[in-house]
């Protein structure tokens, strides 16, 4: 949902010269104002009953709590508690590197635990020290609350986070296009495209993709950062540059990044913050998509992903292993076969060892090929490899010294392939997965120099026989699928991406309220019928049925209605994974369910299977449940699920 008030605002402070206003500080203003106000209240609570100590002090606490958790969320994305920080909420950071932000975590925890007891302490002396002056000053201090807590950032994010179309084509900086014909939009399908095999080139060129972790193209801005990016600017001379091309919603983090320019589709998961699924656990990443990999793959391309971080984060690895790539290698791989300890480090490689490695990959692939890779050089808050010896201006600011020094390395490849024997018959492409993130960086790119605060995407595209120029079409990350397959010699379009260099328009200026659920359903999770059995295995810790196969721990709860939809619970990713699952045990009313996990998980008091495996099911609500350990392999069917009750 766009912001009004925000707008309102902006549209105030932009007529004012020399004056700016961006989103980021606008919540900023929103947390002083709303702390304000909260400083007050507290006030008129101690002034008006002392009996409301405790009360005000807990309120206190949780003010505190929201403050940190908006702090944080924003030096760590630099766009507050924006879709990125949602996703990870829902499917935890497994395989992300902290050690940069270590100082950043332990004054965090410090100020929570303080959170603790501080308020309290202060409330309760000042407390003593006042007279009760009676119950008009109690309730406007209700009232202040209210508001403080209503127009605080934390609570503000939240209530537009689930409040908002699925898609909307604009970067979190500026306001979006304005709907057009909404009515029209109420068939998914209308506009969603499965790619076609229409070749309009009978020689299939190789395709080599650059992923610049939030490498956006306002980097390239010379007024704004004179002399950073000169390596590339060189090759963007050479280049199909595609200057317009906006950030959606659900794109803005990296594997949304990827979801969104394969399959052109917005990365939309199958739980909600409150009942997280797992993508780490789920088998398949949404296998009803057709993505730019599977339609390569049909027409006998060799694909390849090398990441230099772990594939377990966010589900990067399960992504490309369901879409046609053969070979995917990650931090796990990469860390026994580079040598130089110096390129290594918690995280990942640094990327002039991620390249030195992809080019000997290059001459192990059958062409065609298609080869994906992603830089993190430019992940917040920036790693400079020790190759790079040149620092940005005075190289006080980390980030754009990791930006000058990926201009140098992801330049020094490309120059690499094109002098090589791949040049004559490959398109390499150069692009960000989404906007820059960093609460530092996200400062100094929308400083007051760059007075419209508009960015963009990243997207070069160096292909064979083309002629330079600037492609100022506007679109989105949705759409550069479509446009490769143009490059690639094909007459296709991806899901709801339109090429950039055909006559059809993108689709950015719509709305899609009500595609939620269409594209959810990309998952393809399982569905069961009364006869079907479900089987758990100890050794491989797993629950499979359907020819689908889920890691455990997991809670599968049959809904009620006909088509009997398995709803896929799980919450490996996270430490409160328990007391997750009885909360959502306890809000279903007669409904099937089995969980599977550590006894201990499932009945703490049963000490002498404590930790083993074991398997509750049954009714919620229902007193005389199964709860039995697991051995080996385990088969329950659902009529036993279900009570041999029809659905």
């Amino acid at each position: 949902m766009a912001d009004p008030l925000y707008y309102i605002i902006k549209n105030i402070f932009d007529s004012i010269p020399g004056l700016i206003i961006t989103k980021a500080k606008l919540e900023y203003g929103f947390l002083l104002a709303s702390t304000g106000i909260f400083l007050l209240a507290l006030i008129y609570g101690i002034f008006g009953t002392k009996s409301k100590v405790p009360l005000f002090s807990l309120l206190s606490s949780i003010f505190i709590w929201l403050s940190l958790f908006y702090v944080v969320a924003d030096e760590l994305s630099g766009n507050g508690i924006d879709e990125a920080v949602f996703f990870h909420l829902n499917y935890g950071l497994t395989g992300a590197g902290f050690s940069e932000y270590m100082p950043l975590l332990a004054l965090t925890v410090f100020l929570f635990i303080a959170s603790l007891f501080v308020p309290y302490m202060i409330i309760g002396k000042l407390g003593k020290l006042t007279k009760a002056s009676g119950k008009k000053f109690t309730w406007v201090a209700y009232i202040l609350v209210i508001i403080a807590f209503v127009y605080h950032p934390t609570s503000r994010s939240f209530y537009q986070h689930f409040n908002r179309p699925i898609y909307q084509a604009h970067s979190n900086l500026e306001k979006p296009h304005s709907v057009v014909n909404k009515s029209a939009i109420t068939d998914f399908d209308q506009f969603y495209r499965n790619p076609n095999m229409l070749e309009t080139s009978n020689k299939k060129l190789n395709l080599i993709y650059i992923y610049a972790e939030g490498f956006e193209r306002t980097y390239f801005n010379q007024k704004t950062f004179p002399n950073l990016i000169k390596e590339l600017a060189e090759l963007e001379q050479m280049s199909h540059s595609f200057t317009n091309i906006r950030q959606a919603a659900n794109t803005s983090w990296t594997i949304a990044g990827m979801v969104a320019s394969q399959c052109g589709i917005p990365l939309i998961t199958p739980g909600g913050i409150l009942n997280a699924n797992s993508i780490t656990n789920i088998d398949l990443f949404l296998p009803g998509a057709t993505c730019i990999g599977d339609f390569l793959s049909r027409k006998g391309y060799d694909l390849s992903f090398v990441n230099a971080t772990s594939l377990k984060f966010a589900g990067v690895g399960k992504f490309y292993r369901t879409h046609g790539f053969k070979e995917v290698i990650g931090k796990e791989e990469l860390q026994e076969i580079v040598t130089s300890k110096s390129g290594k480090y918690d995280w990942g490689i640094d990327d002039d060892e991620l390249f030195k490695f992809a080019y000997k990959r290059l001459s192990k692939l059958k062409q065609p090929f298609a080869f994906f890779t992603l830089t993190t050089g430019t992940h917040s808050p920036g790693r400079i490899s020790k190759k790079c010896s040149q620092v940005y201006a005075d190289g006080n600011n980390r980030m754009l010294n990791a930006v000058k020094c990926s201009d140098k390395t992801i330049a020094a490849f490309v120059r690499k392939v094109l002098q090589s024997k791949y040049a004559k018959n490959t398109v390499i492409v150069i692009a960000s997965d989404h906007l820059a993130m960093g609460h530092h960086i996200v400062k100094d790119l929308t400083a007051n120099k760059l007075r419209t605060s508009v960015r963009r995407n990243l997207f070069l595209v160096i292909a064979p026989k083309i002629e330079p120029k600037k492609i100022t079409r506007e679109g989105t990350t949705l759409d550069i699928a479509s446009t490769l397959l143009d490059y690639l010699g094909y007459d296709s379009q991806v899901g709801l991406g339109r090429s950039l260099v055909s006559k059809e328009k993108s689709l950015l200026s719509y709305d899609r309220h009500g595609w939620y659920q269409r594209i959810k359903s990309f998952w393809n999770l399982p569905k069961l019928s009364p006869n079907d059995v479900i089987s758990i295995n100890k050794k491989s810790s797993s629950i499979a049925f359907n020819d689908r196969s889920f890691n455990y721990p997991l809670l599968l709860v049959i809904n009620k209605d006909k088509k009997a939809d398995i709803l896929f619970k799980s919450l490996t990713a996270r430490k409160d994974g328990n007391g997750i699952i009885v909360r959502r045990l306890s809000r279903l009313q007669d409904q099937p369910f089995i969980w599977v996990d550590k006894c201990k998980s499932i009945r703490p008091a049963f000490l002498k299977l404590y930790n083993d495996d074991c398997v509750m099911y049954g009714k919620s609500g229902v007193k005389d449940v199964i709860f039995a350990q697991v051995k080996g392999v385990v088969n329950i069917s659902v009529n036993d699920i279900i009570n041999k009750e029809k659905f």
